[in-house]
């Protein structure tokens, strides 16, 4: 993140801090689920709950707003570029969000086929399919 900073305690809790349009302002997390892991981009957070949820927060334009993922399906990771994040689920499928013109969208991936990293830079993202 360009603004702000996140971190992760050993129990699972988050603080922030930096400019707050950009995540830097500690994010109401559900009460009880503890976070696993944390993805920056430019302006936005994206964690990951150890139930495989994800909650975002920061500058809505980056994908800070949290996404509508597919009920059900757990989220292993989350890679981002500048403006925009993409998640894969243990299904080895992909969903992505922020801003449309730099990667936000989720791509036509080969049917059959299961993601196994994304990596991100400059407003593009970057896929490894098996």
């Amino acid at each position: 993140n360009y603004f702000a900073f996140a971190a992760i305690f050993e129990d699972g809790t988050v603080q922030c801090w930096g400019h707050q349009d950009c995540g830097g302002v500690t994010p109401d997390l559900p009460k009880g689920k503890k976070v696993v892991s944390i993805t920056s981009n430019y302006g936005a957070f994206a964690a990951i709950f150890e139930d495989g949820t994800v909650q975002c927060w920061g500058y809505q334009d980056c994908g800070g707003e949290t996404p509508d993922l597919p009920k059900g399906k757990k989220v292993v990771s989350i890679a981002s570029n500048d403006f925009a994040f993409a998640a894969i689920f243990e299904d080895g499928t992909v969903q992505c969000w922020g801003d449309q013109d730099r990667g936000g969208v989720t791509p036509d991936l080969p049917k059959g086929k299961k993601v196994q990293w994304i990596t991100g830079m400059d407003g593009s993202l970057e896929w490894m399919l098996t």
